[in-house]
């Protein structure tokens, strides 16, 4: 499967890594290099690599970013592996993909990522699971807050499968360790800042059914002597006793 995937890459000041990911790439016969204008030694590193395109373009936002790669860079192969250029891929990883046989209905495949700091591997990280090679056909990407999610449309049966790799991509920061702590400490603090507030509208929403549907009593009807009453989903309906 190797030959009908091209690697798709964007990069800002990427010197520390670049180099590292496009050597792990060496078996792409065509590789893309997006760039958003870097003024260190990325662009002198790429161009060393005669099998990789390289295109530049001023960042204004990641999906933006994502689709000029996709659609307007040449890519002809039926599948792009989307990688950042501090991905690290692995013998095992490139192995599977070797060995992937992808039925019609399968539009992509995630990965799950193992954090490493400066070479050293972290026993755990936030980072989900990613799809990282995915059908180019289908393939869009959309703004998601600060960030960008991937679009890849459905099948006939309106479904859309995506397994996981077996085999992890090995996410490697080379750098300061405290800004990548911050960094990524600031990215758990928004999810969980948006799964409380998802959290208490679906509390407000549930409170709401309750008051709706819980008897409540009328100093109208408490006055009536022997009134009797019958509910509904709709609320109390109080009828005066036969």
């Amino acid at each position: 499967m190797l030959d009908q995937i091209t690697p798709l890459i964007l990069t800002y000041n990427e010197a520390p890594n670049i180099g590292r990911s496009l050597a792990d790439l060496s078996w792409a016969s065509d590789i893309v290099v997006l760039d958003s204008f870097s003024d260190d030694e990325t662009l002198e590193i790429v161009s060393s690599f005669p099998h990789v395109r390289l295109y530049q373009r001023e960042f204004d936002s990641h999906a933006n970013q994502w689709n000029f790669g996709l659609k307007r860079t040449g890519i002809e192969s039926e599948w792009v592996l989307a990688l950042d250029a501090d991905y690290v891929i692995t013998k095992d990883f490139l192995t599977e993909l070797k060995t992937l046989r992808a039925s019609p209905d399968i539009k992509g495949y995630r990965a799950k990522f193992v954090y490493c700091i400066n070479g050293k591997r972290l026993t755990s990280g936030i980072y989900p699971p990613v799809t990282v090679l995915y059908r180019r056909g289908d393939a869009s990407y959309f703004q998601d807050g600060h960030t960008h999610k991937l679009n890849l449309g459905h099948d006939s049966l309106g479904l859309l499968w995506i397994p996981r790799n077996t085999n992890p991509v090995y996410y490697q920061w080379y750098g300061d360790k405290r800004w990548f702590t911050e960094y990524h400490w600031h990215g758990l603090a928004l999810i969980a800042g948006n799964a409380y507030v998802l959290a208490g509208l679906a509390l407000f929403g549930l409170l709401g059914a309750l008051a709706l549907l819980l008897p409540h009593r009328t100093k109208e009807h408490d006055d009536e002597p022997g009134a009797r009453t019958q509910t509904s989903l709709r609320g109390r309906l109080r009828l005066p006793a036969a």
